[in-house]
């Protein structure tokens, strides 16, 4: 994620960008930066949900491969 904000050259407006496609144009440089910093917290809120929502699937796959490999070991104690 690449958050900008500038002021567009000769007029009096600031444009937030996200990736490089635009936000939204705001006039008032307080209001631009107001909305830039909930943005950019919005976006990071959401950047750390996916990462613990990744985080424990990838937690609940190894769990699921420990417990085959225990049966699969089980299962060959038995036959022998």
């Amino acid at each position: 994620m690449t958050l900008t904000l500038r002021k567009v050259r000769n007029k009096n407006e600031y444009v937030i960008k996200d990736n490089g496609k635009i936000v939204t144009t705001l006039e008032s440089r307080e209001e631009a930066v107001d909305y830039f910093v909930k943005y950019r917290e919005k976006s990071h809120k959401e950047a750390v949900d996916y990462i613990d929502k990744y985080r424990e699937e990838t937690e609940n796959k190894v769990e699921e491969t420990e417990n085959k490999v225990e049966e699969t070991e089980n299962k060959k104690k038995k036959k022998l």
